[in-house]
């Protein structure tokens, strides 16, 4: 069977990388081994080859990347105040990119540092006003810390961008539900979105007190 150009083509640049990442030279090869590494669960070998990445100074891209990448690996090994540590210098390396300050807020959530989670989720929503995680996560913050009316806007707002956002409209339906505006619920899950019928339902029946109660779902995940 004779092969295309395209399939050697293809066939030759996989067995690079490959080549690359076991005899890694340059950052970009360190990085590309790091990330292998971390697919097979490798994590202190991941950690060690983005560490050799950021040791080796490379461009501002290169060297965010190693800094979130370490990240996420020291997270999937519950480090947390590591995770935090990486994404600040992510950031201080390349401050336009949201995903740092996003992943950031996450971990913030997750720790109960709400102003500081709502701090990040606004910086990620200026730069990327279209992330429906951000609005759905900064509404989560927001009613954490009692304010509801804040973390309906945010519901409303991340389902703007993401008509079809389920985690947003429940959370918007938990939250209506706590200031007991059940017209609104109603106003608002007659919208004819699947999800908003299971929720309307649910409602229905807590109104009766048939439902179990819910609290929200922190949900949503890194970048």
């Amino acid at each position: 069977m004779k092969l295309s150009y395209l399939t050697i083509f293809v066939f030759l640049s996989l067995s690079l990388v490959e080549v690359r990442a076991q005899n890694p030279r340059t950052a970009e090869n360190f990085m590309d081994r790091g990330l292998v590494r971390q697919s097979k669960g490798d994590l202190d070998g991941a950690i060690e080859d983005f560490t050799k990445v950021i040791s080796m100074k490379p461009r501002a891209l290169v060297l965010a990347a190693a800094y979130n990448n370490r990240a996420n690996a020291r997270l999937s090994k519950n480090d947390i105040d590591g995770a935090i540590a990486d994404y600040t210098s992510a950031i201080g390396v390349l401050p336009g990119d949201p995903e740092n300050y996003y992943n950031r807020g996450v971990i913030f959530l997750g720790k109960g540092d709400y102003d500081r989670a709502i701090a990040d989720f606004s910086k990620t929503i200026e730069m990327a006003p279209h992330l429906s995680l951000a609005y759905n996560n900064r509404g989560n913050a927001r009613k954490a810390k009692g304010d509801i009316d804040g973390a309906i806007a945010d519901y409303g707002k991340a389902l703007e961008q993401n008509p079809k956002y389920s985690e947003a409209f429940y959370n918007r339906g938990v939250a209506l539900q706590e200031k007991q505006d059940f017209d609104k619920c109603d106003q608002r899950l007659h919208e004819g979105d699947r999800a908003g019928a299971k929720i309307y339902r649910r409602l229905r029946q807590s109104r009766s007190g048939k439902a179990e109660q819910r609290g929200f779902r922190r949900g949503d995940y890194r970048l």
